[in-house]
């Protein structure tokens, strides 16, 4: 599995200045709240040739503040980085035709000319786009925060 991360940043400086820890609180509120939403615009991001590499994301907590979108597929590092090579393809075996809808002439085929493609760092944009979403919904935590913590 092949994955990202995104990190924020600041929460311990921020954890200190309490009079208990809310980390459980905090914790809960980006596992049910936050974290779905940056999934989702993650998923929206995704190319989707067939729909697996967005259906195979899923979120992995990796520590007390730290979570990581992963993916099942493989191949998204390859989409992420881009291939640059370029040259002739064959199948795996000679009895094999490709089978591929954007390899010159169409397909089947017993070769295509191949031209690599530029990298789509997806992983990125959703993290762009995900950061107004997130940070309104710190907003939200804060007041939850005030409710049973004193500063």
């Amino acid at each position: 599995m092949t994955g990202y991360r995104i990190e924020i940043t600041g929460l311990k400086e921020a954890i200190s200045t309490f009079s208990k820890s809310p980390i459980p609180i905090i914790m809960t509120f980006f596992d049910s709240r936050v974290m779905p939403v940056v999934l989702a615009i993650t998923q929206r991001e995704t190319p989707k040739k067939t729909g697996k590499l967005a259906e195979g994301q899923f979120i992995s907590r990796i520590g007390d503040l730290h979570w990581a979108i992963m993916e099942r597929e493989r191949y998204g590092a390859w989409i992420r980085a881009g291939v640059e090579y370029t040259g002739t393809i064959y199948p795996l075996r000679p009895a094999y035709g490709l089978y591929w809808e954007e390899i010159e002439g169409g397909y089947p085929v017993a070769w295509a000319k191949w031209r690599g493609f530029a990298q789509n760092d997806y992983g990125e944009k959703a993290a762009r786009a995900g950061m107004t979403a997130v940070a309104s919904m710190l907003s939200a935590l804060l007041a939850d925060l005030k409710k049973g913590y004193s500063f």
